[in-house]
């Protein structure tokens, strides 16, 4: 990747417009297609483009869906495709599976799984594209979940409260 320099307005979002660069580069925004598929022939965004939304919006300090707004109204459209929050939102429905409950060994609480192997296969690949595994050698792969502290009606407390 060649980098000029420039005297043009600078904005503290360039950034993204190099990390949108290295995901194709890559063949990161590739390998979301190509594991997720396609949202049909009317969609206006890939999956690439609602993912990468979402992850430029944390990349900016964004702590919800609703702050990729914020990527929006800076104009990044001209360097690469930000969706709304609605179609982020929307697409993460999409790709949602139900959860599978499952009994303690102790049967003293339920634990609610979810496996995702469409999703699962994505995270392999994106640490096997990123060279962060390595082909045909063998790896037990713990995938845990991340407990996010929020104040929203549906949220539900963790095994460990």
């Amino acid at each position: 990747m060649q980098i000029n320099y420039s005297s043009d307005k600078y904005t503290p979002y360039g950034g993204l417009i190099i990390i949108n660069q290295l995901f194709k580069d890559k063949g990161i925004s590739n390998l979301f297609n190509t594991h997720l598929g396609s949202r049909g022939p009317l969609a206006q965004y890939s999956y690439a483009d609602i993912l990468q939304s979402i992850i430029y919006s944390q990349l900016s300090n964004g702590s919800a869906l609703e702050d990729i707004h914020e990527l929006k109204k800076k104009h990044l459209q001209q360097s690469f495709a930000v969706c709304s929050a609605d179609t982020a939102l929307n697409s993460i429905k999409e790709l949602a599976i139900p959860n599978e409950a499952h009994l303690t060994e102790d049967g003293t609480s339920i634990m609610h799984i979810n496996h995702h192997p469409q999703l699962n296969n994505l995270l392999l690949a994106m640490a096997v594209k990123t060279k962060l595994l390595v082909p045909n050698i063998a790896y037990c792969v713990d995938m845990d979940t991340t407990i996010l502290a929020n104040d929203k009606e549906d949220a539900s407390y963790a095994y460990n409260k």
